[in-house]
């Protein structure tokens, strides 16, 4: 079976500077130890304009999803809708997604099952 698979990567410190320069996510800052944060101010401030381009670029491209681009503003949105939601509403959601991927899941299984005894 061949899967195409796709996965982003990223640094680490080039995230941090994501989170911390392009979206100015204050509130992110407390995810986020004193030393690292240092190290990405000392970090960002070498780095180039291409560099900070390919930060960018990288991080709002499409998502694996495939649900389209993001720009800063909708990025910024959707963070507030998850603080807004808080844990017990993440919770929620995490629980009625893996329901539904249960779901799902069974009826691959089943397909898969039937079409193996024809």
């Amino acid at each position: 079976m061949c899967l195409n698979i796709q996965i982003l990567h990223f640094d680490s410190i080039d995230f941090v500077a994501y989170d911390i320069f392009f979206l100015r996510a204050q509130m992110l800052k407390k995810s986020y130890s004193e030393t690292l944060i240092e190290q990405e101010y000392a970090h960002f401030n070498t780095m180039n304009d291409a560099q900070i381009n390919l930060i960018e670029q990288s991080t709002m491209a499409v998502p694996p999803s495939g649900e389209g681009s993001y720009i800063h503003e909708s990025i910024r949105a959707a963070i507030a809708e998850f603080i807004e939601l808080g844990e017990p509403g993440l919770r929620e959601n995490l629980s009625a997604f893996l329901q539904e991927m249960v779901q799902v899941a069974e009826l691959v299984a089943t397909v898969n099952n039937f079409g193996a005894r024809g």
